[in-house]
Formats: structure tokens, C-alpha cells, sequence
């Protein structure tokens, strides 16, 4: 792994704590945290393509699962949170489209496991609200862990 990537991973890394603790906690995530490291990640991403060092291709699908979730909030009345997806587009600009996609199925997986345990445990009724971005960070594990045994 190279050091911009490592660099990239302990940025995200440092990003979903913060974010999965306000998550947990208010069930929000808040937009300042992200505006900042998602306009920096912006940028670099296209100054690495004008480079041509990665093709702007690459770039769309890596957002891909944020604008997913950005999409699933507005079509669902905001069941989804809009955060979810700003959290996804600032993944995917950070570790790139097949990382991204990973987590995404990752963390969904996981919620759904922990979803359906509070389910049957009478702990959460079906309209409960589930704070999404903990998943997120447990998913990000496997993830780095996925990235560094396909070296």
C-alpha cells in the first residue's frame, strides 16, 4: 500500500469516529464535520485526474453509494438520513469505488443483523430509528482488513 492510500484510510478512519458518535448519540450527523474533508477530497481527486493519474470515471462510481443513499433519503421521506450519504460520497472519494461499494454492503448487512435482533428481542419496533454510521465503522474494519490481505 502507498502512502497516499494509507494516508486516505487514517483520514477516513479519523472522519466516521466522530460521525458515528454523533450519529449514535443525536441520530444526526453534522454537516460541518463533513463539508470540509469532502470539498479537500474534491479537489484532490481532480487534480488527480487532470493529471491523469485516475480517470473521471472512477471518480462518479466511487460516489456512487453516497448518491445512492442521498437518493434512497429523498425518494423515503428522509428515512435515510441525508448524512448517511454525505458519509458515502466522502468514503468513496477517500478509498475509491470497489472499497466503497464493500462498505456499503458491509454496513447493510450488519444492520440489518443487529436490526432484526432488536427486532426479536422487543428492544425496536419496525418504524425505529437506527443510527447507521456505527455500522459504518465496524464495516470499515473488514474493509481496511479486505484491502491489505489483497496486497
Amino acid at each position: 500500500m502507498n502512502t497516499q492510500i494509507i494516508i486516505r484510510y487514517i483520514v477516513a478512519a479519523l472522519i466516521l469516529v466522530p460521525a458515528g458518535i454523533f450519529d449514535l448519540r443525536k441520530k444526526k450527523i453534522p454537516t460541518a464535520l463533513l463539508i470540509a474533508p469532502i470539498t479537500v477530497a474534491a479537489i484532490w481527486d481532480t487534480a488527480v485526474c487532470v493529471k491523469g493519474n485516475v480517470q473521471i470515471i472512477e471518480l462518479i462510481f466511487a460516489v456512487m453509494p453516497g448518491v445512492f443513499l442521498l437518493l434512497s433519503s429523498y425518494i423515503t421521506g428522509h428515512k435515510v438520513g441525508n448524512g448517511d450519504g454525505w458519509v458515502f460520497i466522502l468514503m468513496g472519494l477517500l478509498i475509491g469505488a470497489p472499497g466503497a461499494f464493500m462498505l456499503l454492503g458491509l454496513s447493510l448487512i450488519l444492520c440489518a443483523l443487529a436490526s432484526g435482533i432488536l427486532l426479536i428481542l422487543h428492544k425496536a419496533q419496525k418504524n425505529s430509528k437506527i443510527p447507521f454510521v456505527p455500522f459504518v465503522m465496524a464495516a470499515f474494519g473488514g474493509v481496511v482488513y479486505a484491502q491489505i490481505l489483497s496486497l
